[in-house]
């Protein structure tokens, strides 16, 4: 029957189908926050983005933005939403390959030695039903759901991941060497989109070759050609980077155009740090709690109760199995041990949460051969996970990265300069600058990559007239720049280089900005810069603030020359929808909590203390119900209203 013969197409093309429809709902229509909107730029102008680059990323990517309808920023999140279902697809693959290789049942006695027989061959019956739970359990996942509506790297690399798995499965049960080079190219693949969560689905594969095939089979011809196949893929894929550097592209991160600056980002140099950092947080706790949440309620236990179930068969029927799913679950949590980091923490543990769904998958055949009447039902796990997780993962109407970098803007006057190191905003103003051509006039600075020799060297080329107002400051300190990237060793142990290096960067942002009021154009700055009193950053402001009194107004904050009394200001309305919701906020993660209500806050109560030094009581009102009606249970911006109400009444 055609259903017999075609059961694992006929249900991985359904998988896919479903979830691609439910992420296609949910796709947030415009950019979205941390690293979404420059993944977006970089992707839109073929580009470099931030270590390691993720060329293969870039080159999918940029394809979807030549659809014919929607944002550039939507375009590429339904990329995303198209890579996860391929993932949730290749996902139920990797459980049928599971159950249609010829596993054995260990009738162990008291002897070390044990008998073997073959087991039973499922039926489509049992086969179809442990795929869709497996493919649509990963689907409908918290974490890969999450990352299938926004654009980032992750649901492109859990696809290739698990097609990976899949054909080395499938190796396994033909041997056909054709597979092994495909997985080769898949490594490749990979490799040049996101090589660490590659290396943890890599490690159990060669478990499972070596464990198949013998350790002489790492010795073979065979062996040999997959491993050179995929080393070259990778080149390939890596070779992106340098010819895309060569064209001055809208964002050319590391401009990775010779060796010594390739070698640098591709190995992620600048992100070392993370790994060494003495303060590493409660990361076991961490893991915890994002595993918990994965299989939270209500799935949890039912969901956890079935991969045990499947892991436990493994272990009995399938050691080679159990092996590679314990291997690529232990790296994964492993390297989450040893890597702290505030953002997409949970992208880490994207392989351990295929283990779980894959062997979710195997738990159900495990059940249905005893009771076939129960495979269907199991499929209600996954459709409960629908509903459970759709209000925290519909993005469809989130507009909070946007909003950002639009409510910035409207208090900014034309031809001005922005510094920030606000990385949300300022990623969100270069695409709504470069990707849609808006507020060409504005220029957003991220104020730490100033210390970077490609952003210099970007800034040079893209924004040439600026830039030529400062070229002497510029040429000062270019050299303590290329020492401080390019000779650790006299840079850790030459104080004076580091002072010299600190006085010349606080001249060329002195220069920028005198330069720019000189000839009569603006200057904002952030408060994350304005108001940092402690640290470097604490003293380059610190000319800065000596010379200029920095205004209120909108969300970035204006520097004007000095002057007696109160600056005249701008009483700038914010569109505040996704922020006056709790649910809505939700649905953009914990950065929107730490990240984005904060800087309303400060900017609403900064205007508001402002507005009333200059006696404008009922605005300086508005500012603070604003600031509440996003953080309704701040009390110091209570009280503070509170003592207005009390002066306007007066």
């Amino acid at each position: 029957m055609f259903w017999d013969r075609n059961v694992v197409k006929v249900v991985a093309t359904a998988v896919f189908v479903v979830a691609f429809g439910v992420y296609a709902a949910t796709v947030a229509p415009t950019v979205f926050l941390i690293d979404s909107s420059a993944l977006t730029v970089a992707a839109w102008s073929l580009g470099s983005a931030h270590p390691p680059g993720f060329p293969l990323f870039l080159m999918l990517t940029h394809l979807a933005t030549l659809l014919p309808v929607g944002t550039i920023a939507w375009r590429t999140n339904l990329a995303s939403a198209f890579f996860a279902a391929l993932a949730a697809a290749a996902a139920a693959v990797v459980v049928a390959e599971i159950l249609l290789a010829a596993v054995t049942t260990r009738k162990a006695g008291r002897r070390k030695a044990a008998r073997t027989e073959p087991s039973p061959a499922p039926s489509a019956a049992v086969i179809a039903p442990a795929m869709a739970v497996g493919g649509l359990l990963l689907a409908y996942s918290r974490t890969l759901w999450a990352y299938a509506t926004v654009t980032e790297v992750y649901a492109l690399n859990t696809f290739l991941t698990c097609a990976l798995l899949a054909v080395v499965l499938r190796w396994r049960r033909t041997r056909s060497t054709r597979l092994l080079y495909a997985g080769a190219v898949l490594v490749g693949a990979a490799l040049g989109v996101h090589y660490l969560a590659t290396g943890f689905v890599l490690a159990g594969v060669l478990v499972l070759i070596v464990r198949t095939g013998g350790v002489a089979l790492l010795r073979s011809k065979s062996f040999v050609m997959a491993v050179v196949l995929g080393a070259l893929t990778t080149m390939a894929v890596y070779a992106y980077l340098p010819l895309a550097a060569r064209r001055n592209p809208v964002l050319n991160w590391g401009d990775p155009d010779d060796p010594r600056d390739f070698v640098r980002h591709v190995t992620a140099k600048v992100y070392r740090s993370y790994v060494t950092a003495e303060e590493q947080g409660d990361q076991i706790g961490d893991l915890r709690r994002l595993v918990a949440r994965e299989l939270g309620p209500p799935l949890f236990p039912a969901a956890l109760l079935l991969a045990l179930i499947g892991l436990g068969t493994s272990f009995r029927r399938d050691r080679t199995l159990f092996w590679t799913w314990s291997v690529i679950a232990v790296a994964a949590a492993v390297w989450f041990a040893v890597y702290p980091i505030l953002d997409d923490e949970d992208s880490y543990l994207l392989p351990l949460f295929v283990v779980l769904a894959t062997a979710a998958g195997y738990g159900v055949a495990t059940v249905a051969r005893e009771r076939k009447a129960m495979a269907w039902a199991l499929v209600a796990i996954p459709a409960v996970a629908v509903f459970a997780h759709w209000k925290d993962r519909d993005r469809s109407n989130f507009r909070v990265g946007r909003d950002y970098a639009e409510n910035a803007l409207r208090g900014i006057e034309r031809n001005a300069v922005l510094l920030t190191n606000d990385g949300h905003l300022w990623s969100a103003l270069l695409y709504l600058r470069e990707s849609e051509g808006v507020r060409r006039d504005v220029v957003p600075i991220q104020y730490s990559f100033l210390i970077r020799s490609w952003y210099l060297e970007q800034l040079v080329v893209r924004e040439p007239a600026l830039m030529a107002s400062v070229q002497g400051e510029l040429a000062a300190y270019r050299p303590l720049v290329d020492t401080f990237e390019n000779d650790e060793e006299r840079w850790r142990g030459d104080a004076q280089v580091r002072d010299e290096f600190t006085r010349r960067f606080g001249n060329l942002v002195v220069a920028l900005v005198s330069r720019q009021l000189a000839r009569g154009a603006h200057v904002y700055v952030t408060a994350d810069v304005a108001l940092k009193n402690t640290g470097v950053e604490g003293l380059l402001m610190m000319p800065i603030k000596s010379s200029y009194d920095v205004v209120p107004g909108g969300l970035a904050l204006q520097l004007l020359p000095r002057r007696v009394g109160p600056h005249p200001i701008r009483n700038v309305a914010f569109e505040l929808r996704g922020l006056d919701d709790p649910q809505a906020r939700r649905t953009g993660g914990e950065v929107v909590e730490r990240d984005i209500v904060p800087v309303y806050v400060v900017a609403l109560r900064m205007r508001g203390r402002y507005l009333a030094l200059l006696g404008q009581y009922n605005d300086a009102l508005r500012s603070y119900d604003d600031a509440l009606r996003i953080d309704p249970l701040n009390s110091g911006i209570r009280s503070e209203r509170a003592q207005l109400e009390r002066l306007r009444g007066r």
